[in-house]
């Protein structure tokens, strides 16, 4: 169940903050998505749970995108290349 759950844009940025119950564990999690015109995005997502959730305490991802050019002629719509995966 969550009592929290905001989002609002801030120029080029959208932000997030919910906080929810996961039976026990309390999760807070904000984000923030920053774009550069129509080129590219980043996402900076992240948790915390009190008492931790399944062993952790804290989570984070980072996404970067960017446009890299044309798409291939046999690409189709919503498809990805990923370039550089960790």
């Amino acid at each position: 169940m969550c009592s929290k759950n905001e989002m609002r844009s801030e120029g080029n940025k959208n932000c997030g903050a919910t906080k929810c119950k996961i039976g026990e564990p309390v999760m807070k999690a904000t984000s923030v998505a920053a774009f550069t015109g129509d080129t590219s995005y980043r996402t900076d997502p992240g948790a915390t749970y009190n008492p931790p959730f399944m062993g952790k305490s804290a989570a984070t991802t980072i996404s970067e995108s960017k446009r890299a050019g044309p798409c291939p002629p046999d690409m189709e719509p919503a498809h990805q290349i990923e370039i550089n995966r960790a």
